[in-house]
């Protein structure tokens, strides 16, 4: 008899423990279900990182190579092939910079060198403004060169280097490295570098400097009494398109 009631207890007892240990494991799997929901529900919070800035992008037309000034990221884009010992371009100069100062917040302007081949100092003189450009001048010293061309245009050998020196200093003053420009007045990169300009004119067809582009369609303002507004008008039918 006692050892019934001794079996009986034991498997009360057996009954007992499994019911404890399938309760445990449902607890435990609902533990584990929470976490996870819970962790889906609220991620844990990180500390805000700043998305990067956008590069600036240029406008299509715009090469690496380019001289740019203005809005680079326009959807107008205006380009002009010019030679400085062009006494047509030196009269455009100031038109031009005045378009800019009134367009800068909305256009892209581009300089492209074409030196004619009659014009002897033409080369030399856009390998100068180059060399100047180098240092962070290239727009003064192209300015300058139309303005003062009568210092220049009639020189050759080293008067014409000194004529060319003499410009620059005028425009660097003191942050200008003489020596270095004097040097890059024969660096091939930058010969190179007009000659591709003059190239690029060549596929665009250019017959006479100065020549305006806007958005890839040659401005005619040869016949124009008011080549800046004949530009200007082109302009802003471009920035409506």
């Amino acid at each position: 008899m006692q050892e019934k009631k001794s079996s009986s207890v034991g498997i009360v007892i057996a009954i007992l423990v499994t019911s404890l240990l399938i309760a445990g494991g449902v607890v435990a799997a609902a533990l584990i279900i929470s976490a996870n929901n819970n962790s889906g529900s609220e991620p844990t919070k990180t500390s805000k990182v700043d998305e990067p800035k956008k590069s600036e992008k240029d406008n299509p037309g715009i090469l690496s190579t380019d001289h740019v000034r203005g809005k680079r990221d326009s959807k107008v884009l205006v380009i002009e092939y010019a030679d400085p010992q062009c006494p047509g371009c030196a009269t455009m100069m100031p038109k031009m910079d005045a378009l800019y100062e009134d367009y800068k917040d909305e256009v892209a302007f581009v300089y492209r060198h074409y030196p004619i081949s009659g014009h002897i100092n033409a080369e030399s003189a856009a390998i100068a403004i180059e060399a100047a450009g180098k240092q962070g001048y290239f727009w003064e010293m192209l300015s300058a060169m139309f303005e003062n061309r009568s210092d220049w245009v009639y020189e050759s050998g080293d008067d014409l280097t000194d004529a060319y020196v003499d410009i620059f200093k005028d425009v660097a003053g003191k942050k200008g490295d003489i020596s270095k420009f004097k040097k890059d007045l024969d660096d091939d990169k930058l010969k190179d570098k007009v000659k591709s300009d003059k190239n690029l004119g060549i596929d665009d067809e250019i017959s006479a400097t100065p020549t305006v582009f806007v958005n890839g369609k040659q401005v005619d303002f040869y016949i124009s009494s008011d080549p800046k507004k004949t530009i200007e008008e082109a302009i802003k039918e471009a920035l409506e398109d």
